[in-house]
């Protein structure tokens, strides 16, 4: 592979990664601002329905994201073995440390929910 093909690679899959982080944010806020505004008026079970289909399209997002930044490392990798003097920011590290935090997202917003649903003056009230 060229130089080029693999820097156009690179760019995909950094787009791929920003589209799948902002993707990560909205599920993420749309989670919470549920749980503000009507946490506490969830039945256990619609709660319970929709922390399960939280976790699950969050975590597949993060995992897509990891997946993503690793391939990302894979061409870095082969650019830097092209051209030695060339230096990248991502790192395998970068990549742990982002996909650990996007990760976290999800059971900081569930512990969220759960204290909207322990203490429902917490969350949004109607006068």
């Amino acid at each position: 592979m060229t130089e080029a093909e693999l820097l156009e690679l690179l760019c995909d899959y950094s787009q791929n990664t920003q589209g799948m982080f902002g993707l990560l944010l909205t599920v993420v806020f749309a989670y919470l601002v549920t749980a503000y505004l009507v946490g506490h008026r969830l039945s256990s079970f619609q709660a319970a329905v929709i922390s399960v289909l939280f976790v699950f399209g969050a975590g597949f997002i993060v995992i897509g994201m990891y997946g993503s930044m690793l391939r990302m490392a894979v061409f870095i990798e082969k650019l830097q073995q092209m051209s030695p003097d060339q230096t990248f920011v991502v790192s395998r590290g970068f990549i742990l440390g982002f996909t650990t935090i996007a990760a976290l997202s999800v059971p900081v917003s569930l512990f969220f929910t759960y204290q909207i649903r322990r203490n429902p003056e917490l969350g949004a009230t109607s006068t």
